[in-house]
């Protein structure tokens, strides 16, 4: 990390911080600069600005100066970096920031909490995109299904899988994610049960609870969030978390460890055993982890964004769209895995008729879905990507008029759409409905009778998708229909009022739209002919 990070120390916490305890912060910058290092994927061609919020005691345990509560800390970084009242900022155009912060003593019940209304403000105000780790719950969890530990070990895998997501289920109220997870604006992050350790040194009493890796680890804070709104969006990888035997008195309950050498992501730490060794490792796990990652994938998004040399059309956006153009890609390529199905039957309700509410529960453990990163960076032959971003003022619309590729006209070729949009809405904290404006974006035409396809099943509800600041909705179909409207995909975004918004303070958007056929089909190049789009030359 030597010449990656840019540490801003304001408030002199270096000098009181034990250099042993550094571990928390050390892992997040190797996390978000090199990604897990068992993966040996590429560094990020930029440094990252650090600022110490809070020293870890003889335990440990992190807090900030006695004198200074956690908002008022954050608040004064915030300025600090981005300038105020004429003076310049220490680091003006950082707009993504990693909060791998999260309150134990304030899980999320109804009420939004201070943190999480301040990192709902400053978006709106300074153009920067949070990206807040989902909290990790360190509570023993009993699972009735199970008499002893001897039982819950030679369980087959799927079984123990089921009775470990039903006592989660049943426990998912005092399971809750933890402040400031709960805020509108940010994007928080969950725990994927997933990492690349190859070697595991497996302890006694240490089981997988899982044998599905897109499951969320044990410990991740579980939803929904303010008004049932989709918290956490999206889960990265945050260590295969293995369960340990806690008691087996009353029941089997069950708790997490620390990782060892069984489970997580390889990440730079300091040396332990006090020699100074500037190469040493050791294995980091969950949400505040899988935050770290995120962040690592925005800032892959925004270099694929300005990276005129490989064709990218928006080198030249307005920098103060970077934060919800990336927000939105960030989102676009997420995904349910076939795990619905499961969480549906054990989350109920029983009737399947009432689908919003089985699909709304199943948000709980797997939001938004898991994003295909690769997918927001590279373009392929039969799938192509459009971002567009912009300004709309409360009460109106924006009409977008897009291409489509010849090759799917009547023909029954499997094929998907995908709409995203992001904003950063203003809030009333005062107001029962806290958030000022709502955006959703639809075709003016049933997609069935556009492109042959309809809404997919298998993702959150359709009113589920509308009460966050972001709207991600995927189709799918393989009718053959004519093209309607020569040819194109009407698209419309509204902006509509929900706590009230003044109409001179339009809000800033970013969409993304994609087109994709599972046959090799020329669908990108079918689409950049008929936009009539070249890469530009170099000067």
């Amino acid at each position: 990390m030597a010449n990656r990070l840019v540490l801003d120390d304001p408030d002199n916490l270096q000098e009181r911080a034990t250099v042993s305890r550094r571990v928390h912060g050390t892992a997040m910058a190797s996390l978000i600069l090199h990604g897990d290092r068992n993966e040996n994927g590429p560094v990020l061609s930029r440094p990252i600005y650090v600022r110490p919020l809070m020293i870890a005691n003889d335990s440990g345990h992190e807090h900030t100066e006695a004198d200074r509560l956690l908002v008022d800390t954050l608040y004064r970084a915030v300025l600090r970096i981005k300038g105020s009242e004429g003076e310049g900022g220490a680091a003006p155009t950082v707009f993504l920031i990693n909060m791998s912060v999260g309150h134990p003593r304030r899980p999320f019940t109804r009420l939004i909490s201070p943190l999480a209304r301040l990192l709902d403000f400053l978006p709106v105000q300074y153009n920067v995109l949070f990206l807040v780790s989902g909290g990790n719950v360190s509570a023993p969890l009993e699972i009735p299904d199970f008499a002893n530990w001897t039982a819950f070990e030679a369980a087959a895998p799927n079984d123990r899988e089921r009775a470990v997501v039903k006592a989660l289920n049943a426990a998912k109220y005092e399971r809750t994610i933890l402040s400031p997870a709960e805020s509108l604006n940010a994007l928080t992050i969950g725990a994927q049960h997933h990492d690349n350790v190859t070697a595991r040194w497996r302890g006694p009493n240490a089981v997988d609870p899982f044998a599905d890796n897109s499951l969320p680890n044990v410990s991740s804070g579980l939803g929904l969030g303010h008004r049932r709104m989709i918290k956490p969006e999206l889960y990265f990888p945050g260590g295969r978390e293995y369960v340990r035997m806690k008691s087996t008195g009353n029941g089997l309950k069950v708790s997490v460890g620390v990782p060892q050498r069984l489970y997580g992501l390889k990440a730079a730490a300091p040396d332990p055993s006090g020699l100074g060794r500037l190469d040493y490792t050791a294995l980091s796990d969950g949400t505040s982890s899988a935050t770290a990652l995120a962040t690592r994938s925005a800032h892959r998004i925004f270099d694929a964004l300005m990276d005129r040399e490989r064709g990218s059309m928006l080198a030249d956006m307005d920098p103060q769209f970077y934060a919800v153009a990336v927000k939105c890609l960030l989102v676009h390529s997420a995904r349910w895995n076939a795990n619905d199905v499961m969480l549906k039957e054990i989350c109920g309700p029983e009737d399947k008729r009432r689908h919003v509410e089985r699909a709304e529960n199943s948000c709980r453990f797997i939001g938004f879905g898991i994003p295909d990163v690769a997918d927001a960076l590279e373009c392929a032959p039969n799938r192509a990507t459009l971002v567009g971003y912009g300004m709309i003022p409360p009460e109106s619309a924006v009409s977008y008029r897009i291409p489509l590729p010849g090759c799917l006209e009547r023909v029954t070729d499997p094929r998907s759409l995908t709409i995203t949009l992001a904003w950063f809405s203003p809030i009333k904290p005062g107001h029962q409905s806290y958030r000022c404006v709502r955006l959703e974006a639809a075709p003016l035409h049933p997609p069935l009778e556009v492109l042959g396809v309809k809404r997919l099943k298998g993702q959150p509800a359709d009113v589920s998708v509308k009460r966050g600041s972001v709207f991600h909705e995927r189709f799918y179909g393989t009718s053959a229909v004519p093209f309607i409207e020569d040819g194109h995909l009407s698209l419309q975004v509204w902006c509509k009022e929900d706590a009230g918004a003044s109409e001179d303070d339009p809000v800033r958007y970013g969409i993304a739209v994609t087109i994709e056929a599972e046959t090799a089909l020329p669908v990108y190049d079918e689409i950049q002919a008929r936009l009539r789009v070249r890469p530009r030359p170099q000067p």
